[in-house]
């Protein structure tokens, strides 16, 4: 059966959800959820069914650098790191990916970097022939994949930046700013940070200390630019001045 018949077919009988598969410790099943819009580019992957849904509990590994990448996946809850291990334990991480991100997009034949459940997290794996037929057979899926894919070229040139040039405050400042913009706006008001990520990660991407982070957040709590409501959410009580820290202006 073609890719197009099977997209078409999905619309006009949708079956119930198959069983649950194990895989690798993880509970699958077959992802059954309706077309979404993104970036104004129907979701024809997850429209048609071609995704298997995973369920991935805290801290546990979905794939290891060296693995072969025959998949990617998206993020529908939770979030997933990205890092690279150092044989001293050293660990930095390149990326978080959060709700409606999807990752997995490389060239290599083996994945380059190791892939770690942040916290209970659910995503949908699409293999890496469904995604190059659906590119062929549907536009839109090749725009949604470049889209995806220049959001990652961006977010390491930024995580650059960060790294290369900038303080720890305004380290600190940046990744607010970027998670942020990043998380459903449904489900967090423009102003309330959630952060996934507990301080450890947040060092490990920003490459500081855990003592650093945390001064560095207090500093600005103190300063009155933030408000920890908890351990895990903060409020941005001045959105000018993170920016202008965020850019060095301040």
């Amino acid at each position: 059966m073609s890719l197009t018949h099977e997209f078409q077919e999905d619309f006009s009988s949708r079956g119930a959800m198959d069983n649950v598969l194990s895989i690798g410790g993880a509970k699958a099943a077959r992802h059954t959820a309706s077309a979404t819009l993104r970036d104004a580019q129907p979701d024809v992957l997850a429209a048609a069914n071609l995704g298997v849904t995973l369920s991935l509990s805290r801290n546990k590994t979905l794939f290891e650098e060296g693995e072969k990448a025959d998949y990617s996946y998206r993020v529908i809850s939770g979030a997933v790191r990205l890092c690279k291990l150092l044989p001293d334990g050293r660990r930095q991480i390149s990326d978080f990916c959060l709700p409606g991100d999807t990752f997995g997009f490389i060239a290599e034949e083996n994945y380059t970097l190791t892939a770690e459940a942040v916290e209970d997290t659910v995503l949908v794996r699409y293999s890496r022939q469904t995604v190059g037929e659906a590119c062929k057979s549907f536009p839109a899926t090749s725009e949604r994949v470049l889209a995806e894919v220049l959001r990652e070229l961006s977010s390491a040139k930024n995580h650059l930046v960060m790294l290369g040039r900038q303080t720890a405050r305004e380290r600190i400042a940046s990744f607010l700013l970027m998670v942020l913009d990043r998380q459903p706006a449904d489900k967090y008001c423009d102003t309330r940070v959630y952060l996934p990520m507990g301080r450890q990660d947040i060092a490990d991407y920003l490459g500081l200390t855990i003592e650093t982070v945390s001064r560095a957040i207090s500093e600005l709590r103190r300063s009155g630019v933030v408000r920890a409501l908890s351990t895990r959410e903060i409020l941005i009580r001045d959105m000018d001045a993170l920016s202008e820290i965020s850019s060095g202006c301040a």
